[in-house]
């Protein structure tokens, strides 16, 4: 075993274990019930500890985004939790561990058990029954924007990255704030929401600012430097939550807020899920090792004769991505995995994959001692998503498996195959000799590519899934992750069969998860 991969291991686990330790010191002012009956929606409660329920101020819920989840929420509802509120998060149907499938109809119904659940009662007069406030974020907005117009008695509305909804103007205070770089449609969405409660006129939002109703207590904020996720985790808008806050319950203001201990605390926990996937490199290095042990020093190009051309096959990608756009013009078998734009996708990657390995038509030739490069690969899988994402779901983002999604586990990571094949075969033996800077330019080169083929997807073939653009940028992000993993298993193993079936498997558990199931 390598001397060099077992400290890097050490050092990887201590720091992870004082990281936890301090996120748990943090969270000892928390208290969480991670199943929290409300009415008949199952929530999970973060409220302050050591308060009794009857002496907190204000009842917040909190409303996720599309393809997201609550732990995408978890954020700041500790931070409100820490100034007094009694914080619920809720997953929508077919997002999180929500067995439930996505619709509309069954969103505002989930949310409509949760706000009468939280509402206090019509005939109780106790000073204890704190009054109810609602929280979204860009779907989530929507839905929360639509709740307040069947529920009169919450007493106000929060909408961050709202997407644009018909509001019905009335006297409930209503905070809009969007990011100086949110999406196009997104600002202009906030723009009309606010001139229908307001009835005034905004210039275009292309510029940070803010506007406050003269005649109704509603306000619009555009952060600088803010894009649509950010709009959850910029301190500022933590500060304009807690003004509107205030109006409800001016408890609140009893307690201050400081940006930087707030900010402290975000890093603490973005460090702890990057250590939780940094952890995973020492490990699967080590892994080689055992079952691996009489692995040589592998020779360039002994698995695919290498291209010429080189940057010719960034042209091989367009040219299958725009083959499988006509062929899902056709017909999309993959429509059954009820994947809210994961089923497109899917298919734009295995057309894209069939149609570049049969454009190349690579020499397929065998690796000294594949079986066990194939078992490191299968065993490194198992790691990342048993071992390491489910830390990662603690804290941002849900990537637990729910048994009514495992089935589409198979089904997506072998029509994907073939598209991680080609990928592994131009990226690792293919442009071999380029440089590392010139092939993660590659990377980035048939990734815009694909981004392009996805868009002309959904707003041309497929526009009733449009509002999936929204995460595309989250997409990119994963896609270049998963590209480091699986260039990691190549490293060390010396296989691109290894490689592109870790990529497989780990986009068809991501796409599994991830995407709301309809």
């Amino acid at each position: 075993m390598s001397r060099s991969n077992l400290i890097f291991l050490a050092a990887c686990g201590a720091a992870w274990a004082l990281l936890y330790q301090m996120i748990a010191v943090q969270n000892r002012a928390l208290a969480v019930e991670e199943h929290r009956q409300v009415g008949k929606a199952l929530l999970i409660r973060i409220r302050p500890a050591g308060q009794v329920e009857q002496s907190l101020p204000v009842k917040v819920l909190l409303i996720h985004g599309l393809s997201a989840s609550k732990s995408a929420m978890k954020q700041v509802a500790g931070e409100l939790a820490r100034w007094g509120c009694d914080c619920y998060l809720v997953d929508l149907p077919g997002h999180g561990d929500s067995r439930e499938r996505f619709s509309f109809e069954a969103t505002v119904s989930a949310i409509d058990q949760a706000v009468l659940g939280l509402l206090p009662g019509l005939k109780d007069a106790d000073h204890s029954s704190a009054p109810l406030v609602v929280i979204g974020h860009s779907f989530g907005a929507r839905v929360a924007l639509g709740a307040a117009q069947r529920h009169p008695r919450i007493a106000a509305v929060i909408a961050l990255s709202p997407a644009a909804e018909d509001f019905v103007p009335r006297q409930v205070p209503l905070l809009i704030v969007t990011g100086e770089f949110d999406f196009p449609f997104v600002r202009r969405g906030a723009a009309f929401l606010y001139e229908q409660v307001t009835g005034a006129r905004l210039p275009r939002l292309d510029a940070p600012g803010q506007w406050q109703s003269s005649t109704g207590p509603s306000r619009l904020v555009v952060l600088p430097w803010t894009d649509h996720s950010q709009t959850l985790f910029k301190a500022g808008s933590l500060n304009e939550i807690k003004s509107w806050l205030t109006r409800v319950s001016p408890e609140i203001a009893k307690v201050s807020f400081s940006p930087g201990a707030f900010w402290v605390r975000a890093q603490l926990r973005v460090l702890f899920c990057l250590l939780s996937l940094l952890i995973w490199f020492p490990l699967i290095a080590l892994l080689a090792d055992l079952v691996m042990p009489a692995r040589r020093e592998r020779r360039r190009n002994s698995f695919v004769s290498p291209t010429t051309g080189k940057f010719r096959v960034v042209w091989t990608y367009a040219f299958a991505a725009a083959v499988a756009n006509l062929f899902l013009m056709r017909v999309n078998p993959w429509e059954r995995l009820g994947l809210l734009g994961g089923d497109y996708l899917t298919g734009l990657l295995c057309a894209t994959g069939v149609v570049g390995l049969a454009t190349l038509r690579p020499d397929w030739k065998s690796a000294n001692h594949e079986w066990r490069a194939v078992l490191c690969s299968l065993l490194a899988w198992l790691i990342l998503v048993l071992g390491c994402l489910p830390w990662i779901t603690t804290e941002f983002v849900h990537l637990d498996m729910s048994s009514t999604r495992f089935w589409r586990l198979p089904w997506i990571s072998l029509s994907v195959l073939p598209f991680f094949l080609l990928d592994e075969l131009v990226s690792r033996r293919s442009l071999q000799g380029l440089g590392s800077a010139r092939i993660v330019m590659f990377h980035f080169s048939t990734r815009f590519i694909l981004a392009i083929a996805l868009l002309l997807g959904f707003f041309v073939l497929r526009n009733g899934q449009f509002l999936v653009v929204l995460i595309l940028p989250g997409l990119l992000l994963t896609s270049l992750l998963c590209w480091c993993l699986a260039a990691w298993i190549h490293r060390n193993t010396g296989s691109v069969a290894a490689s592109g079936i870790f990529g497989a498997l780990a986009t068809g558990w991501f796409f599994s998860v991830f995407f709301a199931q309809l």
